[in-house]
């Protein structure tokens, strides 16, 4: 339907142009010119007439939906969120131990000193991978090999400008001596795969540790610059760690054909289930046979053991734009949905499908408590056009929204009841089917309030915007960009 109209606009104005054109149809031009533009413009308005009126009756049998899943029991949500990612492949909670979280510049200089005390390994996947930031790394992680400690980066081409032939980055990567890739090597496969990028930041020291967020490894982190990119990094322990390292295996693996050996999976690193029901069998996520590898894709149903060691649940949420063994787009839409008290969204990109907008303001109309916090000047001009469209139809359903002054917050965390959602995935069409994406799922009250407070914090101190009021060339202008935005 979409596409037929396009067709149907771009010959009419071909039509126009060559009747405008034409010396021996001047007369009739303009009769010519009504019949050509009269059947897309009626079109047009049908298409709009139809469009409103079914979006506004979807949005009542939504919110009926909603309403009523509002309604069931609030024991069951710990046993819920289980079948939930187990549906859509994902691992059942480890335990993560401990944390520290970081803010803007404090997380280089923290990357450099973890380098320079690794034993046994050192492996980084990132965007964007460019700068003195990136020089200084490369020092560190020579240093890291030379102490025999195994180092793996992995980048991507299109984030980090690599868009040489295949021999030139052979010769430039050959100049270090550590495992060092361009995701999607070859320049041809680069074109066509541009779409489907490595937009992952995942840094794993030793078999223990790891950083997982929004950061990218470049100059603008450091700068002076009060436009530089500000973002939000979680570093951790526990054998959550060992999900994430799974996942930079089958990165690797896909990206060179080199296989990784990775820490095996013990029944105690398992959180165990909580549930006021009686729980049906879950995906155990040791392999069949003994493997350097962890399955991802393992749905072999066990009971999950219980442990006495302390520890917080958490979980590593992955997402495969080819595969699509892993879909968080759905995932996320589930937990939206589920979601009793509140819904607390930190974005860079804010540029949710219909669905998740149509659940944000359904939620509200229930009463939840629903804010939402975006850049007041990002990176994207498109994506700023786009914002002022979502944040008004938000805003006219009495969501909570706010713009951040000063430096382009690039943080990307959700918020749902008392679980958290920190990592690289933006709210947008790339990054939901296009991209491959890493975050960590935390499921903990005492881990959520701090992440609260830390979102309290910025959104106190950023402009809250009230009632939009456009004109309809803005409007439509909104409407346009949303449309490039979306693919950007």
């Amino acid at each position: 339907m979409f596409w037929l109209a396009i067709i149907s606009i771009v010959l009419s104005i071909i039509s126009t142009l060559f009747l405008l054109a034409s010396p021996y149809l001047r007369i009739t031009s303009l009769g010519w010119f009504i019949g050509i533009w009269w059947i897309p413009i009626l079109g047009a308005l049908f298409f709009l007439l139809t469009v409103i009126r079914n979006q506004a009756r979807g949005e009542d049998r939504h919110f009926d939906k909603l309403k009523a899943a509002h309604e069931h029991k609030p024991e069951c949500q710990n046993h819920l969120m289980n079948c939930i990612a187990r549906d859509h492949g994902f691992l059942p909670y480890f335990y993560l131990h401990d944390y520290e979280l970081y803010r803007d510049d404090a997380f280089i200089p923290e990357l450099i000193n973890c380098i320079d005390n690794a034993t046994t390994r050192v492996w980084i996947t990132t965007y964007i991978f460019s700068g003195q930031v990136s020089e200084e790394l490369l020092r560190s992680l020579t240093k890291a090999h030379e102490r025999g400690v195994q180092v793996c980066l992995l980048i991507d081409r299109v984030g980090s400008g690599i868009l040489t032939p295949s021999k030139a980055i052979q010769q430039k990567l050959a100049v270090y001596p550590f495992n060092f890739s361009i995701f999607r090597q070859s320049l041809l496969k680069s074109i066509l795969f541009v779409e489907k990028r490595l937009h992952s930041k995942i840094v794993i020291i030793d078999e223990d540790m790891a950083f997982i967020g929004a950061h990218n490894l470049r100059d603008e982190v450091l700068s002076p610059n009060k436009n530089f990119a500000r973002n939000t990094t979680l570093k951790f322990h526990g054998p959550v760690v060992q999900q994430l390292e799974a996942v930079f295996a089958d990165l690797w693996l896909k990206n060179t054909e080199q296989e990784l050996p990775v820490t095996q999976v013990s029944d105690g690193d398992i959180f165990p289930l909580v549930s006021s029901q009686p729980s049906p069998p879950q995906p155990s996520p040791l392999p069949s046979q003994t493997s350097s590898h962890l399955d991802l894709d393992d749905h072999s149903h066990e009971d999950q053991p219980q442990k006495t060691a302390s520890g917080i649940p958490a979980r590593i949420i992955f997402s495969d734009p080819v595969s699509r063994t892993h879909a968080y787009d759905q995932y996320l839409t589930t937990l939206l949905m589920a979601a009793k008290q509140r819904i607390y969204i930190w974005m860079p990109y804010m540029i949710p499908t219909q669905t998740m907008r149509d659940t944000l303001m359904a939620k509200c109309k229930l009463g939840l408590d629903i804010k939402v916090l975006v850049p007041g000047k990002s990176d994207s001009v498109l994506v700023d056009n786009t914002h002022q469209l979502v944040i008004r139809e938000l805003n006219d359903c009495g969501v909570a929204c706010a713009q951040s002054k000063g430096a382009f917050d690039h943080s990307k965390v959700l918020i749902i009841d008392d679980v958290v959602i920190l990592g690289s995935t933006n709210l947008d069409y790339r990054s939901l089917y296009r991209n491959y994406e890493a975050n960590i799922e935390v499921n903990d009250q005492e881990f959520c309030e701090r992440i609260v407070r830390e979102f309290d914090v910025e959104f106190a101190n950023s402009v809250s915007v009230e009632k939009m009021k456009t004109g309809l060339m803005k409007t439509m202008l909104n409407q346009f960009t949303s449309l490039i935005a979306a693919l950007y």
